[in-house]
């Protein structure tokens, strides 16, 4: 199987910093917030593996925020969107899965 270069924009960083400081500081679960952003983490690099079998996402937000390569995987509450250009994947953003429906 081949794998995939990934690059994670400096919004999804935003995003992954964002999440890590709420569970922390507002839940006050700092070490919940460690183990959940490195399993995000690990989610994201899982994807140079499989993430190009993802069928690209047919939700209308995706589409018209990320085009037509636009796919997301969920992690918990979490959605990983990311599109596949290139032959790699570039993480868009970490948002609440919600979000997407």
């Amino acid at each position: 199987m081949r794998k995939h270069n990934i690059k994670i924009t400096d919004t999804a960083l935003q995003d992954i910093e964002n999440v890590h400081d709420y569970i922390a500081y507002e839940l006050l679960e700092p070490i919940t917030a460690d183990k959940y952003i490195r399993d995000i983490y690990n989610a994201i690099k899982n994807l140079s593996s499989y993430g190009a079998s993802v069928a690209s996402s047919e939700r209308d937000f995706l589409l018209s925020q990320y085009g037509s390569t636009a796919r997301n995987i969920t992690y918990k509450k979490i959605a990983i969107i990311y599109i596949f250009e290139n032959n790699e994947f570039i993480i868009q953003r970490i948002i609440a899965a919600s979000m997407i429906l």
